[in-house]
């Protein structure tokens, strides 16, 4: 989501989504993570996905297939204050 998705509908569909995947990690009994930690990860995802443009980059990949990606990781990156995990 924080790689493709354009903020107007991350903002939308990312909490909801990321809830509903935790209940499915608590339907199986994983009940030792809690969604604070979960929505931390997915945070710390954040800060990952901003390489991913680069190495496309890097590899030689046209703009068209890295630019969109970047503009949504470095909106996600702000929108979920990811600058406070470094």
């Amino acid at each position: 989501m924080a790689l493709h998705w354009y903020p107007s509908r991350r903002r939308e569909l990312e909490r909801p989504l990321i809830r509903y995947y935790y209940e499915g990690l608590l339907a199986q009994c994983r009940t030792d993570y809690s969604f604070d930690e979960l929505w931390l990860d997915y945070r710390r995802c954040a800060v990952r996905n901003l390489t991913i443009p680069i190495i496309f980059w890097s590899r030689g990949m046209k703009p068209e297939g890295w630019w969109h990606r970047l503009e949504c990781a470095l909106a996600a990156y702000r929108d979920l204050a990811c600058d406070e995990l470094l």
